[in-house]
C-alpha cells in the first residue's frame, strides 16, 4: 500500500510546491502554532518551518526518484495535464495568475478547529483556522490581497469588513455553488444547492470566511469569535494559548520538538461532545420508529470501548538523512485502559522474525497479542455496552458446542479453542509468482497463531470451519509426519464464473503454532524448514538497525514491507496494464450513491498518469528500500512508529543536510 501511494504523494507534495515555491528566506518573527491558537483548540496540524521541511524532502527517495533524467517523461506528462486541466482553467474562472502566489508560503503553514460554542447548541460545527507566515513576502501578501477584494467587488460578491484589535478582515460569504467547474471536476457528483423558497423554509445561516493579515501572517478564520481569538493571542491579550494544556505540553515534549510536520487532537473535549450529540439524538428520537439500537447507550458504548480513556491523539512527522519518521501517540494512560486499547497495548515480548520466516518474503507483520486475554476482554466490552448482545453471542456459541458435544462428549469449544490461545501471532506473504490477475488475487500468505494446544485447537477449527464449508469433510494428508488438514469454502464468484474454483484453506500444528493459509507451497516450506533451516529474514541486512528505530520497551508489534520487491511487481503490472490499454481502475456512480445524493469525483489524477512512460524498474531499483513499523504500550499510552530507511545506494548523496542532492536536468 505505501508503495502504491508515494507516487501519488510525492506529484501532489510538488504540484503545492508549484503553487507556494520554496526559496530558501528566513521566516517571520511570528510565533508558534501553539502559541497562536486559544485554549479551546480541539484538534490542529502544522508545519513550523516550510522552508525546513521542503530542504528536508529535496533529500528524500521520494523526490529523488521525481527529478531521476529516467522518469522525465512520465513527470513531464504529468505536469503538463497538471497545467492544462487545472492550473490554466482556474486562472481564467479565479481571475489570478498563481505566479503572483508562488512563494508566499515562508514560514509556519497551520491548520486547526476550535470549540467556540460547538458543544452549546448554538454552533453545529467548530472553528476553522488557517495561518499562512508570507515572512519576508508580506508585502506581496498584501498586495495579492488587495487584488483579491478589488476583483470580488468587481465580480459583484458581497463583502464588509470588520476591524479586530486593528487588524482589518474581508469578510465574504461562501457556498458551495461558488466551488470553481475545474474543482467541482475532483469533487463527488453532486448538483448545486437549491435554496427553499417559501413562507415556511427555515432561513439559512451562510457560512463566512474571515481573510485578515496580520504582518506577515494571513489568517483565514469563518467566525468572528475565531477571529477574536487568533488576534488576542497575536497581540498579546490574556487569552491563554494552546501551550498551556497540559496533555498538549507533555505530547510536545514526547513527539514535537524536531517535527517537520505535526497535528494534535484533544481527544477527551472531542469525544464529549460527540457523546453529548448522540445523547441529545437518541432522547429526541421517535419512539413510534423501530430502532434495534435504540436500547444501546452512546455513553456506554464510548465508555465500554475505552474512548473515554483517551485524552489525547497526536502525529509527528521527521525527514532525517537517514530516513523519514512517523510517530503516532494515543494519550490512554495505562490505569484508565480498558475496552479495545487495553487488547491494543498487547504483550511486550520479542516481535522480530523467528529464524523460520524466509529472507524473501515481501511482508511480515508479528503482533504479541494475548489470545485469550483479548476474547475475556471483548466479551466484557459486550457486556457493558448491552448485556443483552453478550447473551446473543452465548447463544450462538452455546449452539455450536451442542451440536459438536454429539459427536464428542468431552468437546468444549472455549476451552478447547478460546483457552488454548496463546500471545502470538505472526503473518508474512511472498511476492505473486507472477503479474497474472489469478496470482496477484492469491498471495502467498501464512498466518500463525501461537497455542498451547495445538490438537485440541485444530479440532475446535474443525468443528467451526464445518459450518462454512457445505457440509464437505476435510481432507487430509501426512507432509513430513505433519498432518495438514483442508477445507474446501465457498467462492462467490461460482455464481457468475463457470471457471471459478472453490477456496482451500489448510491448517497443521507446528512448533507451537496453528498454521492458516489458502496456499500449501507456504505451508510446506513452513513445515519443511524445522529440518532444512532457511536463510531468515532477520538477516536481511538493515533490518535489525531499522526495527531498533520502532521498537522499545513496551512494544508488542513489528511489521516490515520490502518495498523493493513489492515494488517491482506493482511496476510490472502499472506497465502491462498501460500497455494492454485496459481501461483505468475508478469508482463508477452506483444506483446506491446515486440515491443518496453522492458519486464519485467526475475525474481522477489517475487519469494523469500514463503508466506507459514509466521506466523498467531496475533503472529506478534504487529509490525503494523497505519500510518498518512498531507499536506497544507505556504508563502514558500507545505508540505506533514508522520508519523508511533511505536506501544503501542514496545515503552518500544525501548525508550531508544542508547540500540537497543536485537536480538532474531534464534536457
Amino acid at each position: 500500500m505505501m508503495t502504491t501511494i508515494r507516487p501519488l504523494l510525492t506529484a501532489s507534495l510538488l504540484a503545492l510546491a508549484s503553487l507556494v515555491g520554496t526559496p530558501c528566506l528566513l521566516p517571520a518573527d511570528i510565533p508558534p502554532a501553539e502559541q497562536i491558537l486559544p485554549r479551546d483548540t480541539i484538534a490542529m496540524a502544522t508545519v513550523p518551518d516550510w522552508q525546513s521541511m521542503c530542504k528536508a524532502q529535496a533529500q528524500s527517495p521520494q523526490l529523488q526518484l521525481w527529478k531521476d533524467p529516467q522518469m522525465k517523461l512520465f513527470r513531464e506528462h504529468f505536469l503538463k495535464q497538471w497545467s492544462e486541466e487545472v492550473v490554466q482553467p482556474l486562472e481564467r474562472e479565479l481571475g489570478l495568475r498563481f505566479k503572483d502566489y508562488q512563494g508566499l508560503l515562508q514560514g509556519q503553514l497551520t491548520l486547526a478547529l476550535i470549540k467556540n460554542d460547538w458543544d452549546t447548541g448554538t454552533n453545529q460545527v467548530p472553528g476553522m483556522v488557517i495561518l499562512l507566515d508570507a515572512g519576508d513576502h508580506q508585502d506581496q501578501l498584501k498586495t495579492n490581497l488587495t487584488q483579491l477584494r478589488r476583483q470580488w467587488v468587481e465580480k459583484g460578491k458581497p463583502i464588509r469588513t470588520e476591524t479586530v484589535r486593528g487588524v482589518e478582515f474581508s469578510i465574504v460569504q461562501l457556498s458551495t455553488n461558488d466551488l470553481p467547474d475545474t474543482l467541482r471536476k475532483f469533487m463527488p457528483g453532486t448538483s448545486d444547492v437549491e435554496e427553499l423558497t417559501g413562507e415556511d423554509a427555515p432561513e439559512p445561516k451562510p457560512r463566512e470566511l474571515f481573510i485578515g493579515q496580520s504582518d506577515s501572517l494571513l489568517i483565514l478564520v469563518d467566525s468572528l469569535p475565531a477571529a477574536q481569538k487568533i488576534m488576542t493571542r497575536l497581540t498579546g491579550g490574556s487569552l491563554p494559548p494552546l501551550a498551556d494544556v497540559d496533555q498538549f505540553v507533555q505530547d510536545q515534549g514526547r513527539l514535537f520538538r524536531t517535527a517537520h510536520a505535526y497535528g494534535w487532537v484533544n481527544a477527551s473535549v472531542l469525544l464529549g461532545i460527540i457523546e453529548n450529540n448522540l445523547t441529545a439524538q437518541a432522547e429526541n428520537r421517535d419512539e413510534n420508529a423501530p430502532d434495534p439500537l435504540a436500547q444501546i447507550k452512546p455513553a456506554r458504548v464510548i465508555a465500554a470501548t475505552g474512548l473515554s480513556g483517551v485524552h489525547s491523539a497526536a502525529f509527528a512527522y521527521t525527514e532525517t538523512p537517514g530516513g523519514s519518521e512517523i510517530a503516532l501517540f494515543m494519550g490512554v494512560p495505562e490505569s484508565e485502559r480498558r475496552g479495545i486499547f487495553k487488547i491494543l497495548a498487547g504483550e511486550p515480548k520479542d516481535t522480530l522474525p523467528p529464524p523460520f520466516v524466509p529472507e524473501e518474503v515481501v511482508q511480515y507483520q508479528r503482533w504479541r497479542l494475548d489470545g485469550s486475554k483479548t476474547y475475556s476482554a471483548l466479551e466484557q466490552m459486550l457486556q457493558d455496552i448491552s448485556p443483552q448482545m453478550l447473551n446473543g453471542w452465548n447463544f450462538v456459541l452455546n449452539t455450536a458446542n451442542q451440536a459438536a458435544k454429539e459427536k464428542d462428549p468431552s468437546f468444549d469449544l472455549r476451552q478447547h479453542l478460546m483457552g488454548n490461545l496463546g500471545d502470538d501471532m505472526i503473518t508474512y506473504k511472498k511476492a505473486p509468482r507472477s503479474s497474472a490477475l489469478a496470482d496477484l488475487e492469491n498471495q502467498p500468505t501464512l498466518f500463525l497463531l501461537g497455542v498451547k494446544n495445538g490438537d485440541q485447537v485444530i479440532g475446535a477449527l474443525k468443528m467451526v470451519m464445518g459450518m462454512f464449508s457445505r457440509g464437505n469433510p476435510p481432507t487430509t494428508r501426512e507432509f513430513l509426519g505433519t498432518t495438514i488438514h483442508s477445507f474446501e469454502l465457498p467462492n462467490p464468484a461460482m455464481e457468475y464464473d463457470p471457471q471459478a474454483t472453490p477456496r482451500k484453506l489448510s491448517l497443521a500444528v507446528s512448533r507451537g503454532y496453528v498454521a492458516v493459509t489458502s496456499d500449501d507451497a507456504i505451508l510446506e516450506e513452513f513445515l519443511r524448514s524445522a529440518d532444512h533451516p532457511v536463510k531468515p529474514l532477520r538477516q536481511l541486512p538493515g533490518l535489525l538497525q531499522s526495527a531498533e528505530s520502532v521498537t522499545g520497551p513496551g512494544n508488542s508489534l513489528l511489521s516490515f514491507e520490502n518495498q523493493r520487491e513489492a515494488m517491482r511487481l506493482q511496476l510490472q503490472v502499472l506497465r502491462q496494464t498501460a500497455t494492454n490499454s485496459t481501461p483505468e481502475l475508478q469508482a463508477p456512480m452506483t444506483p446506491i450513491t446515486e440515491s443518496l445524493g453522492v458519486g464519485m469525483p467526475r475525474t481522477g489524477l489517475t487519469e494523469w498518469f500514463d503508466f506507459s512512460l514509466l521506466p523498467p524498474f531496475d533503472q529506478i531499483a534504487k529509490y525503494f528500500y523497505h519500510t518498518v513499523y512498531g507499536g506497544g504500550g507505556s504508563v502514558e499510552g500507545l505508540t505506533l512508529k514508522i520508519f523508511s530507511p533511505t536506501p544503501p545506494e542514496l545515503k552518500v548523496r544525501g548525508a550531508d543536510p544542508e547540500t540537497p542532492p543536485s537536480a538532474p536536468s531534464d534536457n
